[in-house]
């Protein structure tokens, strides 16, 4: 295995932890694209690793337990499928308008406080661009 591919299962399981039940293959995907759009943009110098170990402290709601994946799932099957084109750059992103945040509706965590005041708030930085399924996609 090769750094670059354990990178690309991180991406999916990532997408999989927050997506799945944010619009399945759509949020899915949506999420695995919102990373993608972090590292092009550069945060943190555009290191994958570092992207995904810190989403947490970006994200809307507080972390929580990752759920198990089923390796049998078409749906996941599918996300594995397009993981190496979003890695890459050459996946058709027409999902999230450039987005950097996202904020699953359906949660039922409370929203933290730092997401409310600095994204959801903060029209002028970051208008609300996009939704798939139930996720708010924000600049």
């Amino acid at each position: 295995m090769t750094p670059e591919m354990f990178i690309r299962g991180q991406i999916a399981a990532y997408a999989h932890a927050e997506g799945s039940l944010a619009g399945g293959f759509q949020g899915m995907l949506a999420i695995a694209c919102i990373v993608r759009n972090r590292q092009m943009a550069g945060w943190y110098s555009g290191n994958w690793m570092h992207i995904l170990n810190t989403a947490h402290d970006v994200s809307a709601h507080e972390e929580r337990h990752r759920p198990s994946i089923d390796l049998t799932c078409p749906m996941f099957r599918r996300v594995l499928q397009e993981v190496d084109d979003i890695y890459t750059g050459t996946f058709d992103d027409d999902l999230t308008s450039g987005a950097f945040y996202f904020l699953e509706t359906n949660d039922t965590r409370p929203i933290r406080p730092w997401f409310q005041q600095k994204i959801i708030r903060d029209h002028a930085n970051h208008p609300r661009i996009a939704q798939v399924g139930t996720l708010i996609l924000f600049a």
